[in-house]
């Protein structure tokens, strides 16, 4: 028989989420449970997650301090982000997970 706390528990399931690596919230996850999701790039440009009909889509503004996926400059136009893919923003390292 389930406990009163274990039934009021919220399992979010259908969603993909950031997974942090690295920082002060190294393994935690962020459910991407809004169509957008802003991550904040102190001082520079910011990056921002947005799900659409494809799936979710990183997109950043080219500049100092840019974020990247994978290594690379996110593509003008943004990156359909895939299982596994690393995001680098603000110094922070998230994996996409799916």
């Amino acid at each position: 028989v389930p406990s009163s706390a274990q039934e009021k528990t919220t399992v979010i399931s259908g969603f993909a989420q950031l997974l942090a690596l690295d920082g002060k919230n190294k393994g935690k996850r962020l459910p991407l449970v809004k169509e957008t999701i802003t991550l904040e790039n102190p001082g520079k440009n910011p990056a921002s997650v947005n799900r659409t009909s494809e799936g979710y889509v990183l997109q950043a503004k080219v500049g100092p301090g840019e974020p990247r996926v994978n290594n690379k400059p996110v593509p003008e136009g943004g990156h359909l982000l895939e299982n596994g893919d690393i995001i680098d923003v603000g110094g922070i390292k998230l994996q996409f997970v799916k």
